[in-house]
């Protein structure tokens, strides 16, 4: 007798919505799936405040040393840039240069070469966090290609594997 798969199973069948109380949130977080969804659909501004707030991304008032000259960058909000505007004295021609060093908000963090919108971001990794994930709903709901969706789910696989890694053993000694 031939098994039946699970995706011959929901076939003519009304799909359930993602459960909302089991869903991976940080203690001081109080929100569900459809919370998320509500909250930073469409809202750049909301996404990157709470990008920031859970230590994703660094925030604009952050004092970081220009790793060219060691003066502090200023932030330019509009381009999300860290940029050094300090100026030198060239030694063979005694002319001023300016140093020139900008780095983006986003460098070094989950968001560094992301070319869609923080809040398209923030929406995949809450529908990946819902153990409910489907390609189509990501590709439909946020306007994202194939290929994008694909590469985003291997990074948040590559992610949450990370973190599970660093995670202490369960049970004592010689379990």
């Amino acid at each position: 007798m031939r098994k039946i798969s699970s995706r011959e199973q929901s076939v003519g069948k009304v799909v359930s919505l993602p459960q909302t109380t089991d869903m991976a949130t940080c203690s001081s977080c109080e929100s569900n799936y459809f919370k998320i969804i509500a909250t930073f659909y469409g809202d750049n501004s909301r996404a990157l405040d709470y990008l920031i707030s859970h230590g994703v991304i660094s925030s604009g008032s952050s004092r970081i040393p220009c790793p060219k000259c060691g003066t502090f960058l200023s932030f330019r909000e509009q381009d999300h840039l860290f940029i050094c505007r300090s100026t030198f004295t060239v030694p063979k021609t005694k002319k001023r240069r300016n140093c020139g060093f900008s780095a983006s908000q986003f460098k070094g963090s989950f968001l560094s070469n992301c070319h869609f919108a923080p809040w398209k971001l923030v929406l995949l990794v809450n529908h990946y966090l819902s153990r409910h994930w489907d390609y189509k709903t990501i590709q439909d709901c946020l306007g994202l290609s194939p290929n994008t969706v694909c590469d985003w789910r291997s990074f948040c696989s590559e992610v949450t594997e990370q973190w599970f890694s660093n995670q202490d053993p369960v049970g004592g000694v010689g379990v």
